[in-house]
Order: C-alpha cells, then sequence, then structure tokens
C-alpha cells in the first residue's frame, strides 16, 4: 500500500494490490485519522497497484500509478477538486512499474520498472521522449522535472549520463 498526500485537495491516495486506487479525505481535525467513512472515491486499475504519485497545482492535480502488468495510468483532477477523469493509459514497461514521478508542472511523467527502464513521457502526446536501460531493476525514483535520481535492485544510484555519474541531467528540449 502507498500514501501520497496533497494538502490543497487535503487527500490521501492509496494503491493497493486489489487494482484499486483509494482517495480519502484526511483533515487536521480528525487528528488525521482516516476511517472508512473518509473514503471520496476510488479508481480501478483492473491489475495490481504498485507505486503512485500525486502532484496538485494551480490548475488542478494528478495522479499516476503504475501497475503490475507494466503500464502507468495518470488521472487529473479538476481544479474544484471534485471529480478524477483518466487522461492516460500508457504502457510503459514489459514488466512491472516500480516507481513513478510526476513533474512538477504536470506534463511529463518519469517511470522506472522491473525490465531495468527508465521512461520519460509528454503527457500532452502520450509518447516517450526518453528511455533507457540501466541495466538493474529500477526501484526508486527522484524527480525535480530536470535532474532525476534513480536506485537499483542493488541499493546504489544507477543512471549516470556521459561521464557516468550517479545523477543524470538533460535539459535539452526533448526529454525534461
Amino acid at each position: 500500500t502507498l500514501f501520497p498526500y496533497t494538502t490543497l485537495f487535503r487527500s490521501l491516495a492509496s494503491g493497493s494490490w486489489d487494482g484499486t486506487v483509494k482517495l480519502w479525505s484526511c483533515v487536521a481535525s480528525s487528528d488525521f485519522t482516516v476511517r472508512l467513512a473518509d473514503l471520496e472515491g476510488q479508481l480501478d486499475h483492473g491489475s495490481p497497484v504498485t507505486c503512485l504519485d500525486l502532484v496538485v497545482g494551480g490548475q488542478g492535480g494528478s495522479l499516476a500509478a503504475g501497475t503490475r502488468e507494466g503500464e502507468v495510468w495518470v488521472w487529473s483532477r479538476d481544479r474544484a477538486g471534485a471529480s478524477w477523469a483518466m487522461a492516460h493509459r500508457l504502457p510503459s514497461h514489459r514488466r512491472q512499474v516500480n516507481c513513478v514521478a510526476l513533474s512538477p508542472r504536470q506534463d511529463r511523467i518519469l517511470s522506472g520498472g522491473s525490465d531495468m527502464g527508465l521512461k520519460v513521457f509528454d503527457l500532452k502526446t502520450g509518447t516517450v521522449v526518453f528511455s533507457k536501460n540501466v541495466g538493474e531493476e529500477v526501484t526508486c525514483v527522484a524527480w525535480d522535472g530536470v535532474a532525476a535520481l534513480d536506485w537499483g535492485s542493488r541499493g546504489c544510484c544507477t543512471c549516470g549520463c556521459a561521464e557516468e555519474r550517479d545523477i543524470w541531467r538533460r535539459q535539452t528540449e526533448g526529454a525534461f
């Protein structure tokens, strides 16, 4: 189970092996205790959810979910926070998606998978703008929309730039 939280909509998201993402109301007045009565909604994926990311901004919000079947689902929330709609269903990896990270502007998504791949998708077009095999299963990513770190199954940073450093950076128009 995964739990990204946003203060703007006071929402908590949980992903599960039953193929759902549940959205919960989470407010200070209840000491941030989440009860069944706080369930706001559910997004069905049809495959076990393995990772989540939640980003909220002035134009609404985005929720990304990776699945055991290698897909990344992206949901958009309207500005008022009233409803979620599926924006993209991206075939991202040949095996399980282990981690996802939305860019702060919510226009790109980075995913890492059990197939040793890292991919960046442009969410306006749904196309891959960057792809790299890092030589081991990608288990965790951190991304600010410009620079990214990834950790592999051996517990170390595995992705490098031309100098093979632990941080890779691409500031050209194409990828990030």
